[in-house]
């Protein structure tokens, strides 16, 4: 897989540079409250924005295993939302 300018961004954000968290948080951060929104919680409600701010904090720790581009980050990036979600 050809590989574009979305990986310059997950580069940075590798090596913490906070304009790349930035960019990507941009990008999907009013989306993932709002998918978490619509998910269906098991038990009591589940504070949303709890759950997306763990996502974030867990996507930081762990940027360093992600192996694909921007455009794949949001999907890594809600799979781990959703587990996050599903544990609460």
């Amino acid at each position: 897989m050809v590989r574009g300018a979305g990986d310059d961004v997950i580069a940075r954000a590798k090596r913490g540079d906070e304009a790349a968290w930035a960019e990507l948080y941009g990008d999907h951060a009013t989306h993932l409250v709002r998918w978490l929104s619509y998910l269906d919680h098991p038990g009591a409600a589940t504070d949303v924005e709890g759950v997306a701010a763990e996502a974030w904090f867990t996507a930081a720790r762990q940027v360093a295993d992600f192996s694909g581009d921007r455009r794949e980050f949001g999907g890594w990036l809600f799979g781990i939302a959703r587990d996050i979600s599903l544990h609460r």
